[in-house]
């Protein structure tokens, strides 16, 4: 495309991770001009060798840019060059990190069985953030008002109630399918296999398995016996009750395969009120 010489401002110049070149994740050092509906090429001028397009970085542009609170009302917020601060008497503030919050699930939720969570993903550190709808919405429309450059906004259905083993098996693949689909790193690892956080029993409050279901996670030990869900931590552990007396957490499993390869239960262990007898490998459970 053809620029008049008044609509192209030339011999700029990047130091680097200011700009990449487009079509490739390669950033670029040198000379480069501007044209006036907001391009970007290399070379000093139009007519210095080849000119590649080039795409701002969001990331490294952050900086450039501030939020700007009138002194006077503290209430309106925009995002202004670097450039207009010699011209303003306003308070200059940077935007701030987010902050992370923990959301109950209300009695309708639990009416409806399910809610959703809502997370932000660091997209240099790969950190995850548990937060509040509003937050969310304020990075998920790029707000400028928050550093939305930085981070990704993320949101999931979350199952309430239920059977355990299911509840916290749908909430896992919920999850895995999710971080899949997205292509993220390291999303499943936030939970720490706490996948019966806000769990509510609908009936009973404790449980128990005859085997074939649940693992002991620090042993690998096939469970049997009776388990509860400790809905604080999220995760299912050994014994009818929760007592101050340790007692191991449970991973649900499924298919033969693992089975074949636990270690069978120990025998008479006794957790609070519950004694779990052999099982042997070859009992099918």
């Amino acid at each position: 495309m053809y620029y008049p010489k008044s609509q192209i401002t030339t011999n700029l110049s990047t130091n680097g991770k200011e700009f990449q070149i487009v079509g490739t994740s390669e950033y670029y050092i040198g000379s480069y001009y501007k044209t006036s509906d907001g391009k970007f090429f290399t070379g000093k001028t139009p007519q210095d060798g080849s000119n590649r397009p080039l795409s701002k970085n969001p990331i490294a542009n952050l900086n450039n840019q501030v939020s700007l609170v009138d002194s006077n009302t503290a209430t309106s917020t925009n995002t202004l060059p670097l450039s207009y601060l010699s011209s303003t008497k306003s308070t200059v503030i940077l935007p701030s990190p987010p902050q992370g919050n923990i959301v109950f699930p209300t009695e309708e939720d639990y009416t409806d069985q399910q809610y959703q969570r809502h997370f932000l993903k660091h997209n240099i550190n790969n950190i995850y953030l548990e937060v509040n709808l509003q937050t969310y919405n304020n990075f998920f429309t790029l707000n400028p008002s928050v550093q939305y450059q930085l981070y990704t906004a993320i949101k999931i259905d979350w199952i309430l109630v239920g059977k355990p083993i299911e509840v916290y098996n749908i909430n896992k693949n919920i999850v895995l399918l999710y971080e899949k689909e997205n292509n993220i790193r390291g999303f499943s690892n936030f939970f720490k296999g706490r996948y019966l956080k806000f769990f509510r029993p609908t009936k009973n409050k404790y449980y128990s398995t005859k085997g074939g279901e649940l693992k002991v996670q620090d042993t690998n030990e096939n469970y049997a016996g009776d388990y509860h869900i400790f809905p604080i931590r999220g995760v299912i552990m050994e014994g009818r009750f929760h007592t101050a007396s340790p007692h191991r957490i449970l991973i649900p499993f499924e298919g033969k395969k693992i089975e074949n390869n636990l270690k069978p239960p120990i025998l008479n262990r006794e957790v609070g009120t519950s004694i779990r007898k052999n099982i042997s490998r070859e009992s099918g459970y």
